[in-house]
This record gives structure tokens, C-alpha cells and sequence, in this order.
């Protein structure tokens, strides 16, 4: 494969050996290649960069290979069934790449409009995206993390993520499976829907990020701050219920009431906000002004899911906003109001 090299440039590569010397490898051919071993394991390969190829190049990855990290440009593919990468496997322009095993090293990450496909195998590091990019997770393990940017769009149904998940500006995730070991994050008009899967720790909507849950599980805490808003008709959290400042958290169900501190139960209604009726606590730690309201939510989500969740809402003092947390009726209940209307309107036009 080597006489399909257009050139090789030499460059300082920093590893255990400082004085270790890394290659570009430059394939710009618009043919099929496979990597079976470790002829490249000092270099970098970076697929048409000079030219775009209609069909353009395609690699393989299979068992044996080794190499620092393969960047793909200008519709370029890359499919990884084995082997393993050092550093990066990265897709630019329109390019794809797809994971059913082996392991790579740093990152795998997919910008500008390229898609990367994860059905197994291994990323040591993260895994990226920005750009309009696009990444389907349907297995796999990723150690360090999923970061959504820029308009990209995610979709997980099966997998693990070893530490966050976050979606920022504009991008859109959707998660019905797969496990995420740390928090889960929406933030920047970003998008979310979860209707399965295990969230263990937190799930965060925060400055104008939206998170619509109908299913899965929540580890530790639901959170809503800054102009966040989470509805919840479905799933199940095992911690507390959050709301900072602006952020709103909606659930969808019926039957619900709240007890207070004193032991009081009271029955919501649609439209009622649970700081209306929760204890207030003054918190005033080194000055400053940290007052919540809190108390015990019970009810039966959409899904038919019981809760009992503690919850906090801080939205006067050092928070002050319009934060709060909001009893919204399920669906079936909409529809008989809107006929109960319906039905008063006939009624006063025959009268």
C-alpha cells in the first residue's frame, strides 16, 4: 500500500519517546484500501486532503491494524471492524466512519456534515461532534464522554458512555437505551428526548436547553436552571427534583399531591407550581441568600409510573427568577376539557 502514497512529511510526535518521529501519510487515490497491520503504527493518515475523488477513498480497518490516527476529508469513508489507533480517528466534510469493533485511542470525532456509526469496539477518549455532524450509537463503549455542537444530531440506542453527555447550541439528542455513567447535560437551545436508557447520575437542562423524558431512569437528581426546561411524563428519578432561578420542570401525569415539611398533604391541579405549596427554608451560608422551597411530590407520571420525589426550588434571593415546578395533565385529560368546553359553548348557543 505504500507506493499509493502521494507524500510523507515528517514532524515531531511527542510520546513516551520525545525524540520519537510521526509521519503524515497522504492516500488520495479514490480506491479501497485495507489496514491489516502495523505498517502505519508511526504515522497519520489523512484520506483525499488533496483531492476530492467522486467515489472518494475508502480504508478498512481490520484485525492487525495499528496506527497513530486516520483523518478523513471530501466524502472519504472509513469502516473499523479491528485494530487500533493511538491517537485520533476523525471525519471532515462530509465524510463517515463506522465502528462495529477494535479500539481507538484520544477521540473519534465527526465535523462538518460527516457522520460517524458506532455498533462496537472501544474509544478510549471522547467522542466529538459539531458542525451539523451526525452519530448513531447502537453499541460500543466510549470512556471520556459524548460533546454534541453546533447543530449536530445524536441518536443512542444501545452502548455505554463512561462519563458525560452533553448537547450544546442547537443540537439534537435523542437516547432510547445504553447507559451513561456520569450526568447527562442539555444546554444552549439544544434538544433532548429520552424515552430509555440509564442516566446514573443527573440530568441538566440549563440555558434554554430542553429535555422531554417519557421513559429510562435517572440515577441521582433532575435539574432545571437558567431558562432550562425538563418535562417529564414518563421514566423514573431516584433523587431530587431541582429547579434554579428560570429553569422549569413540567410533570405530565395525574393524581399528584405534595406534603410539606410540617406533614401537611395537599392534592395539585393543572397549572399548580409546587412553591406555592412547599415549606420555604432560609439557607443564608457566608452571607449569602440561598432560600428554597421544598417538600414531597407524589403522583403517577403519563407512563404510568408512581413517584416520590423530594423536591427544591430556589428561585428568590441570590436566585431569584421564575423558576418553579409545574403540574401539567396528561393528554387524555386535555382532550376532555377541550370537549368539556366544547360542550358549554353548544349549550349556550341553543339557549
Amino acid at each position: 500500500m505504500k507506493n499509493l502514497i502521494i507524500s510523507l512529511i515528517a514532524l515531531t510526535f511527542f510520546t513516551t519517546t520525545p525524540s520519537a518521529i510521526a509521519w503524515i501519510v497522504y492516500i488520495d487515490d479514490g480506491l479501497s484500501h485495507t489496514i491489516n497491520d502495523d505498517t502505519y503504527k508511526d504515522d497519520y493518515i489523512e484520506l483525499d486532503y488533496f483531492t476530492a475523488n467522486d467515489p472518494g477513498t475508502h480504508v478498512n480497518l481490520v484485525s492487525g491494524a495499528y496506527t497513530l490516527g486516520i483523518t478523513a476529508h471530501n466524502n472519504t469513508t472509513i469502516n473499523m471492524t479491528g485494530g487500533e489507533f493511538r491517537d485520533h480517528l476523525q471525519a471532515n466534510d462530509n465524510s463517515d466512519i463506522t465502528i462495529s469493533g477494535g479500539q481507538a485511542g484520544v477521540s473519534v470525532s465527526a465535523n462538518d456534515n460527516s457522520s460517524i456509526t458506532m455498533y462496537g469496539g472501544r474509544v478510549d477518549g471522547e467522542l466529538n461532534a459539531r458542525n451539523y455532524a451526525s452519530v448513531t450509537l447502537a453499541g460500543g463503549d466510549i470512556s471520556y464522554g459524548i460533546y454534541a455542537n453546533d447543530q449536530t444530531v445524536i441518536t443512542m440506542s444501545s452502548g455505554s458512555i463512561g462519563s458525560s453527555y452533553v448537547a450544546l447550541n442547537n443540537s439534537s439528542i435523542t437516547m432510547s437505551g445504553g447507559t451513561v455513567d456520569e450526568n447527562f447535560y442539555c444546554q444552549n437551545d439544544a434538544q433532548a428526548t429520552i424515552t430509555g436508557g440509564n442516566v446514573n447520575q443527573n440530568v441538566n437542562a440549563k440555558n434554554n436547553g430542553t429535555i422531554d423524558i417519557t421513559g429510562g431512569s435517572v440515577g441521582m437528581n433532575l435539574q432545571a436552571e437558567h431558562s432550562g426546561t425538563i418535562t417529564m411524563s414518563g421514566g423514573s428519578v431516584t433523587g431530587e427534583l431541582y429547579s434554579y432561578t428560570d429553569g422549569i420542570i413540567y410533570l405530565d401525569g395525574t393524581n399528584f399531591q405534595i406534603t410539606d415539611l410540617a406533614g401537611v398533604t395537599t392534592s395539585l391541579s393543572f397549572g399548580d407550581k409546587l412553591s406555592d405549596f412547599g415549606s420555604w427554608v432560609p439557607y443564608r451560608p457566608g452571607g449569602s441568600i440561598q432560600d428554597y422551597f421544598t417538600g414531597t411530590i407524589t403522583g403517577t407520571l403519563t407512563d404510568s409510573t408512581a413517584i416520590s420525589n423530594t423536591f427544591r426550588i430556589w428561585n428568590t434571593g441570590d436566585f431569584a427568577g421564575t423558576g418553579d415546578i409545574i403540574i401539567i395533565p396528561e393528554p387524555a385529560t386535555v382532550i376532555l376539557l377541550g370537549l368539556g368546553g366544547l360542550v358549554l359553548r353548544r349549550r349556550k348557543t341553543a339557549g
